[in-house]
């Protein structure tokens, strides 16, 4: 993560796998839904195989309103996919997804409000609550 200002850019990644050949639940790793693969429903996305990557950006105004600790506007960029077996792994293969959000840091946790989209998933309006 690096800041300049009220300026906050943040680039995430992760790369997870088991051994296991075939689908089942136990090793089964997930994406899709607000900021874990965009416009993708949650979990939408599974396999034995995950590789993901987002680069983050977000502006905290400068004026604070009622009832928030903070308030900032933001996007992402995303891309990634689930494979079933590791040597399926391609980046042809990786999917995208993006974001455009409001967002308030409050006493309930983090509320943001937002547009997801993904070419290969679809348009979403998101209100969510916690840590995505």
């Amino acid at each position: 993560m690096r800041s300049w200002g009220r300026h906050t850019l943040n680039l995430y990644a992760r790369m997870q796998r088991t051994p296991q050949g075939t689908l089942s639940a136990l090793g089964r790793y997930t994406l899709g839904g607000f900021h874990q693969l965009s416009g993708y429903r949650s979990e939408q996305l599974d396999g034995n195989s995950v590789v993901f990557t987002r680069l983050t950006w977000y502006r905290r105004a400068e004026h604070v309103p009622v009832f928030t600790r903070g308030f900032f506007v933001g996007a992402t960029l995303e891309a990634g996919n689930a494979w079933a077996r590791w040597s399926d792994v391609r980046a042809d293969g990786l999917r995208s997804g993006m974001s455009a959000f409001l967002g308030a840091d409050t006493g309930l946790g983090p509320v943001y409000f937002g547009l997801t989209y993904a070419p290969r998933g679809s348009t979403v309006l998101y209100l969510f609550v916690g840590r995505p």
